[in-house]
């Protein structure tokens, strides 16, 4: 008899142990579920024109993967980049869309740059690897601004494919992989 108080004692132990967690897990849920959401960065999508606006529709539609950020310059464009939740993201200025919207000659050399500056986004990616997040900003010149975000949350600013390759290159990626703890890239299989 006393072998079977001493199991109703573990279980009833247990059963505390397990109470706990459950209660536990319910506080947790509650504090996830009465989190403030995240203030929204305003962009300047708003201010475009209907035509502008269903240029826009159409441009989304055919480059499913990129995320389209209109923003001008008093738009906080960083903080707009990093909201977005696509590996690659074409950031244009209202003005810049409106003249693509209207102007389909204007639209194609701008397109054309765009796909140009995301395949050499791609490669870098591909090649170095711990970066998060690419987004190609049409400055609207002629020019391009590429903005990598690192797996580190470290921002990288270049005017060129050549000139993002060389920061990067200037990068201790052995350090990195240390510092960001291999972020879940490799599996260390040695015992």
């Amino acid at each position: 008899m006393v072998g079977i108080g001493g199991l109703g004692n573990t279980l009833n132990q247990y059963g505390s142990i397990a109470k706990r967690a459950q209660k536990n897990e319910k506080n947790q849920d509650t504090k996830e579920t009465s989190k403030t959401p995240e203030k929204k960065i305003n962009d300047s999508e708003s201010k475009l024109s209907a035509k502008a606006q269903e240029y826009l529709k159409k441009l989304r539609e055919k480059y499913k993967d990129y995320d389209f950020i209109i923003a001008n310059k008093d738009d906080d464009k960083d903080g707009l980049a990093s909201a977005s939740d696509k590996e690659y993201s074409v950031m244009i200025s209202s003005d810049e869309i409106e003249k693509m919207a209207n102007d389909e000659e204007y639209s194609n050399k701008i397109l054309g740059q765009m796909e140009s500056a995301i395949d050499s986004s791609k490669k870098l990616s591909d090649e170095f690897g711990y970066i998060k997040q690419m987004t190609i900003d049409i400055l609207g010149d002629g020019n391009i601004r590429f903005l990598a975000e690192l797996v580190s949350g470290k921002t990288i600013e270049a005017e060129s494919e050549d000139d993002m390759r060389s920061q990067l290159n200037e990068i201790d990626w052995e350090k990195f992989a240390a510092e960001v703890g291999n972020s879940g890239t490799k599996i260390d299989y040695s015992v």
